[in-house]
Order: structure tokens, then C-alpha cells, then sequence
């Protein structure tokens, strides 16, 4: 999984990759101390010719290290942990 992150203040926004395939968008997401929780979103799409209205996949909520380099938590029901990249 990969977390591309934008953070403006405590707000951050973002999209959620798997595989390198688009699986949602971070949204509701925001930083207090070193916590980042957020929801993950599935956007309105077309399938068939049909709008099919967006949807909740699930919530994320993890804990940076003091550095602020790796992070550990519960992404979509699952442990996650993992390493920033790039700021």
C-alpha cells in the first residue's frame, strides 16, 4: 500500500494506491501531535455507462515516530506499518 500525503496545517489530504493501481482518496484527514487519522474514500466512477456514487472504504489511523520518518497503526482493518519517503 501507498500512501501519497499533501498536508496543509493539521489537514492532510491524498490518494491510497495498491499495486500500483488507484484503490481511493484520503479524505477527513488530520494531524494533533504525532497521530494521523483519516478516512478512505472510493470516488464517484462510471461503470457500464452508470454513475456509481462513492463510498466509504474504511478508516486509517496511525502514530508517527518522534522523528517523523516511520509510522505504525491500523490502515482499512489491517497493521500497517511503513517509512516516509520523501516531505
Amino acid at each position: 500500500m501507498e500512501l501519497i500525503l499533501q498536508q496543509s496545517g493539521n489537514q492532510v489530504m491524498g490518494r491510497v494506491k495498491v499495486n500500483s493501481g488507484e484503490l481511493g482518496v484520503i479524505s477527513e484527514g488530520f494531524v494533533v501531535g504525532n497521530r494521523f487519522r483519516f478516512k478512505i474514500l472510493r470516488p464517484d466512477r462510471i461503470l457500464s455507462g452508470v454513475r456509481v456514487p462513492g463510498e466509504v472504504l474504511g478508516i486509517g489511523d496511525v502514530v508517527m515516530d518522534e522523528g517523523g520518518t516511520s509510522f505504525k497503526g491500523n490502515v482499512l482493518g489491517t497493521a500497517t506499518s511503513g517509512t516516509f519517503i520523501g516531505r
